[in-house]
């Protein structure tokens, strides 16, 4: 059995260069690095005034509001989300979201594959690169991840 708790995360700071409103905490609780099949979940939070950044995912994601309140955009839609709320962002859709609240978001986002990768709309720091994903996506995808 596999098992995860967010507040064991070691969580990484991404951030665009030239936006300071985008910068969020995250990292993978499940994935193909974990040992999975078919399934990844990231974790996440926002504080007051910031933003993840506009983004679209290889794979259908689930994003479940932990604590706080987002302002979602998927596509050309938009709502607010608090605590206990869910929104699904097809694959390949451009969504992104904020915290338009006074106290941290806490989100997790869950996936139907056990290795996902992202493609941001501007580099992320610290690595400097749009695509980005799961732990070891690229072993993955290509058949050399051992477990």
């Amino acid at each position: 059995m596999l098992t995860a708790r967010p507040e064991d995360l070691k969580l990484i700071e991404a951030s665009y260069e030239d936006d300071p409103t985008m910068r969020v905490q995250f990292n993978w609780l499940i994935s193909a690095a974990h040992g999975t099949k078919s399934t990844a979940a990231v974790y996440g939070e926002l504080a007051p005034g910031y933003r993840l950044g506009t983004h679209v995912d290889a794979a259908e994601e689930v994003l479940l509001v932990l604590e706080g309140t987002v302002e979602l955009t998927v596509g050309d839609e938009q709502c607010q989300l608090s605590a206990g709320g869910i929104a699904v962002a097809p694959a390949m859709v451009p969504h992104g979201f904020r915290n338009v609240g006074t106290e941290k978001v806490r989100y997790i986002g869950f996936f139907p594959s056990a290795t996902v990768s992202s493609i941001f709309d501007r580099p992320m720091l610290p690595i400097h690169q749009q695509v980005v994903g799961t732990p070891n996506w690229m072993q993955a995808l290509s058949g050399t991840l051992h477990h």
